[in-house]
């Protein structure tokens, strides 16, 4: 439903998670990994709060791998195994750069499964039993990687950046019952079978997640609910945030974080989309000002507000709402008058071919037509409520400043959500 779509994160249900925060154990303590041709080096991560595992040999013989001692158990089930890979070289013909392999019998039909890079383009196979994906990969960008087994529609399913590429019916399941499960490596196609880049967030689920959980999983770039004063994102690919002169007030779902001082505001780090050239991305927010003008959400390279820096979100002080993109100038939108002291609902959604939309409680208001977006090319702080020091900094709004009043249910996402998603959100 497009309620699931828009709301639920499914990470803290995986079988086994691997942050790679400094290490290769298992969130959850079960399957623990051994590094193989150590030692192994660590990058920020695709969270950039985080790291990122660094699988980088030169050759087979040196091929660095993480070694599960504790078997896990593939066999005659379904299952969904996600991560965000950085590849740094990919090889091309009949070569993988492998993901996970697993096998009971590397020569025997359905006894070894392998989740790999085949060709720079996603395999998942269990050996004469597999599906081959359309879309290469290349070399210097994070892909979030889905690779789905349903046991009983016998489906194999491969996703890239939370969207089906192939999708492959009448497989049987896979049949090893033993084997050791091998991250970064498989036990086919040997010598050119290792994988070389980055690897962050891997999770192993023993049941097969549906498109619209992969969706999420891939492009719910955060969701803030302000519940009981918390600011913890509960999205599947968590980010930090923070606040200073904040209140915790009644929300429109719940709670809420309402600003009442000229120095109050709310901010989280880790947006790599938002630093993405042409990258699409969506804002969902609920406001309920005090007072007109200001800022109600800052877009920035550094946390004082400066670097790249726009105010995409404000209001004028007659009340309107603004919003703005940036195409090397100010790309911007006006709408209705808010109401003081009662909550609205705001989404700003962009795509290259689209452009900015801006929506109010559900409707699309205005429109600029297709844009480009020209990013900064680094992660970004998104704060709500001010500019903090971002003075000088373009903003949708001339009356850029201090937004006085509550905010709620922040949601950002790493593509232009649809009407259907943005009328859900609008009616909680």
């Amino acid at each position: 439903s497009n309620s699931q779509t828009t709301t639920t994160a499914t990470v803290l249900l995986s079988y086994a998670y691997y942050s790679f925060d400094n290490n290769v154990n298992d969130s959850y303590n079960n399957f623990n990994g051994v590094v193989q041709n150590g030692p192994v080096s660590y990058v920020t991560g695709y969270v950039p709060t985080g790291q990122a595992i660094v699988l980088n040999p030169s050759s087979q013989s040196q091929a660095q791998s993480i070694l599960i001692t504790n078997f896990l158990n593939f066999a005659y089930a379904s299952f969904t195994v996600e991560v965000w890979v950085y590849p740094l070289a990919l090889n091309s013909g009949v070569a993988d750069n492998a993901i996970i392999g697993q096998c009971q019998c590397n020569t025997c039909t359905s006894q070894c499964l392998y989740l790999v890079l085949r060709n720079k383009q996603m395999r998942l196979g269990f050996y004469s039993n597999d599906i081959q994906g359309g879309t290469s990969l290349t070399t210097g960008n994070w892909y979030h990687l889905a690779y789905v087994y349903n046991y009983a529609t016998q489906q194999e399913v491969v996703y890239i950046n939370g969207y089906q590429d192939t999708i492959g019916s009448g497989h049987s399941p896979y049949l090893g019952m033993n084997g050791t499960l091998q991250i970064g490596t498989s036990q086919i196609l040997l010598p050119s079978n290792f994988f070389q880049g980055y690897m962050d967030q891997l999770s192993i689920l023993n049941r097969a997640k549906n498109a619209s959980e992969i969706l999420l999983d891939a492009t719910l770039a955060c969701h803030f609910s302000f519940d009981s004063g918390s600011l913890l994102d509960s999205g599947p690919t968590p980010v930090t945030g923070s606040a200073t002169g904040q209140n915790t007030s009644i929300g429109r779902v719940n709670s809420s974080l309402s600003f009442t001082s000229s120095t109050s505001y709310f901010q989280a780090y880790g947006f790599r989309a938002l630093g993405t050239i042409n990258q699409a991305y969506s804002y969902s927010v609920w406001v309920k000002p005090t007072s007109y003008g200001g800022t109600i959400l800052h877009v920035s390279q550094q946390s004082n507000g400066m670097g790249w820096c726009v105010g995409m979100i404000g209001m004028s002080s007659s009340g309107q709402v603004t919003a703005a993109t940036w195409n090397n100038g100010l790309v911007g939108l006006t709408g209705p008058t808010l109401l003081l002291n009662y909550w609205t609902h705001i989404v700003t959604t962009y795509s290259q071919s689209n452009g900015l939309r801006l929506y109010v409680n559900g409707l699309l208001i205005s429109t600029t037509g297709s844009t480009s977006f020209a990013a900064s090319s680094a992660p970004m702080y998104v704060t709500l409520g001010s500019y903090v020091s971002g003075s000088s900094c373009a903003s949708s709004t001339s009356s850029n400043g201090q937004y006085f009043g509550a905010v709620d249910e922040l949601y950002i996402y790493s593509r232009e959500i649809s009407a259907a998603e943005v009328l859900v959100l609008a009616n909680p």
